[in-house]
């Protein structure tokens, strides 16, 4: 879902935390169709999985259960939301 968020956006957001500034709205939406504040941005660049190589030992951790429901438009599975599901 991060891939969407270039690094200009990454950089502005990370200065609005910086300087205090957090609670404002971002003037874009994040992740291409997100309105939210530079701390909410914030938040979730700070918990990107670490998965790469196959590393899922973040995602073993959570206990919690629940659903994922993916939209005819999202756009963060690349094409490919049931192989997305299954990974």
């Amino acid at each position: 879902m991060m891939s969407g968020v270039s690094d200009e956006e990454k950089d502005f957001i990370e200065k609005l935390v910086r300087y205090g500034q957090g609670k404002k709205i971002l003037p874009f939406y994040f992740m291409g169709w997100v309105v939210c504040t530079a701390n909410t941005a914030h938040d979730w660049l700070s918990g990107i999985l670490d998965n790469a190589n196959g590393n899922f030992s973040q995602v073993e951790q959570i206990t919690h259960s629940g659903a994922l429901i993916i939209g005819t438009y999202d756009n963060f599975t690349n094409g490919d939301p049931v192989g997305f599901l299954k990974k």
